[in-house]
């Protein structure tokens, strides 16, 4: 009877431990119109995202894991209006079965799958799938902001703006002065972290120079990096970053020569160094701008743009001169850019909007 009695008790214990798993292993994660979505389907997510985009297991960080849920949760909501309106796509099976054979079937590295993981994948693919055509709907609807002809500025460059708010009491203006570029800026910004100092930080892509404010327009039209200015008790710091758009069919001319004493600021253009310089000792060339080292492509990016070696008393200069793109390539990018950022747009808000109709619930 003892031996019955304990016999009873492992039983039970170890059937409420294997219960505790379970429970932990399929834990619920967040809920969408009462849909219940564990720990095991986001799992299967990460299966799939890692068959789908060729990535190591053993690579998926923490990081990667928090990007995928917030993926999830957003390809599910889009999922959740598809049924919701009952909205009809042809050949939804057919884009299906085609991801599954390229992405999936014709991998050497994906072989004896069950059915049950055909069965997750194929369902991954959908969801997706419908959620993408449900933006190109939307994007369709507004073509007239894609057709919109793009300024030369937005079409060669890329333009990104850091923006920080800090009230003055918290820092030192004089600090704030000495800032002169994007790595001083994030310099700057770390030490507020690090130093527990609340702030205002915000970071966004120009895609159109024409619908900014004056003051950024203003920078951009004066290449400054750096803007600050200290009102009602705050100081605010914008650092504003210049890249070209696309290395792929731009070219550039570039001079470089040396002299004995360095050129005045008033003189540092070309129209003026051709003045100053011995024609003879000059190197002149037109370069294929993706072939230049990291070091002139993150400080040549408008003509005018100089970089200055000293050797003892020499100074050695190079300056970009010219600059020939092709503009058919680069409207080719610009638009495809349009379109991302409009896709991510059209994305947020119907996540906003969309969350709350159907009562998105993330669980703690």
């Amino acid at each position: 009877m003892i031996f019955l009695i304990k016999l009873f008790f492992i039983v039970v214990l170890s059937l409420t431990n294997v219960n505790a798993g379970e429970t932990v292993k399929n834990k619920i994660l967040f809920k969408i119109n009462d849909k219940v979505f564990t720990k095991i389907d986001l799992e299967k997510r990460i299966e799939y995202i890692q068959i789908n985009n060729n990535i190591d297991k053993k690579k998926t960080s923490d990081s990667d894991k928090e990007t995928i849920f917030n993926d999830f949760v957003s390809s599910l909501i889009f999922y959740e209006y598809y049924i919701d309106t009952n909205i009809k796509f042809k050949g939804i099976k057919k884009d299906i079965n085609s991801l599954f054979k390229k992405n999936v079937l014709q991998k050497d590295s994906v072989a004896n799958l069950r059915n049950e993981e055909i069965e997750n994948l194929k369902y991954n693919f959908s969801i997706d799938i419908i959620r993408n055509k449900i933006i190109e709907d939307i994007i369709n609807l507004r073509k007239n902001k894609l057709t919109k002809k793009a300024d030369l500025s937005d079409l060669i460059y890329n333009y990104n703006l850091s923006h920080l708010t800090i009230k003055e009491e918290d820092t030192n203006y004089n600090y704030i002065k000495e800032i002169k570029n994007r790595d001083e800026f994030n310099i700057f910004k770390n030490k507020l972290i690090n130093s527990n100092i609340d702030f205002l930080y915000k970071n966004d892509d120009i895609n159109e120079s024409s619908i900014i404010s004056n003051l950024l327009k203003r920078l951009i039209k004066n290449n400054k990096k750096i803007y600050y200015e200290s009102k009602n008790g705050y100081i605010i710091l914008i650092s504003l970053e210049k890249n070209l758009e696309s290395y792929e069919g731009v070219f550039v001319k570039l001079i470089n020569f040396n002299i004995t004493k360095p050129i005045d600021n008033k003189d540092l253009n070309c129209s003026n160094i051709e003045k100053l310089i011995d024609v003879k000792k000059t190197f002149f060339k037109e370069y294929e701008y993706k072939k230049l080292n990291n070091e002139i492509k993150n400080n040549l990016k408008s003509i005018n743009d100089y970089i200055i070696y000293k050797d003892n008393n020499n100074y050695n200069y190079i300056f970009l001169c010219e600059l020939r793109y092709d503009e058919s390539l680069l409207n080719n990018i610009n638009f495809n850019k349009k379109i991302e950022s409009l896709a991510n747009k059209i994305q947020i808000n119907f996540l906003n909007k969309y969350k709350k109709e159907y009562d998105y619930q993330k669980i703690k």
